[in-house]
């Protein structure tokens, strides 16, 4: 039983949390600030491909492993000014599923991931324009209202 537990305290030792994050084209990143709360960066998070990516690498603190858990926050900006600001937040725990916490704030901007199981995963975070059908009841109301009051909410909010 020692021999079959051993190698599962080196494979949990050894893994990590690849973050990536992209925005669509005509933006980028700006402001990036970051915090751990189990674990740590090994590498970034870092801003690169002139701005419209977010990379990082993550690992237990412990040589037995722990929870990696953490997330990065960022500014996105459209023409040189900030259209939207954005909260990546992720979690590999030593037991249980690995989960993820896309945010952004009220605006034209919203956030898909996905994160697959396992100890040494991709944490893949994809911002991208809101449209007027995604599910958003706000906005999907705005299509019963119609005229002039609506096309300028819809303008405001670029949706």
């Amino acid at each position: 039983m020692m021999v079959f537990l051993i190698p599962g305290l080196v494979e949990e030792a050894e893994a990590v949390v690849h973050g990536k994050a992209t925005v669509p084209p005509g933006t980028t990143f700006s402001d990036l600030v970051s915090s751990k709360n189990d674990g740590r960066f090994t590498s970034g998070p870092r801003i690169v491909e002139k701005g419209m990516q977010i990379v990082w690498f993550t690992v237990g603190s412990s040589l037995l492993g722990d929870n990696q858990k953490g997330w990065v926050t960022t500014n996105v900006k459209q023409a040189g000014k900030v259209i939207d600001r954005v909260y990546f937040g992720f979690s590999n725990p030593i037991s249980g599923q690995n989960t993820y916490t896309p945010l952004a704030d009220p605006g034209p901007l919203k956030i898909t991931c996905q994160i697959p199981r396992g100890n040494t995963v991709t944490a893949t975070f994809e911002v991208s324009f809101r449209n007027q059908n995604d599910g958003n009841s706000y906005y999907d109301l705005l299509d019963t209202f119609g005229g002039e009051q609506t096309k300028a909410i819809r303008e405001k909010t670029r949706c």
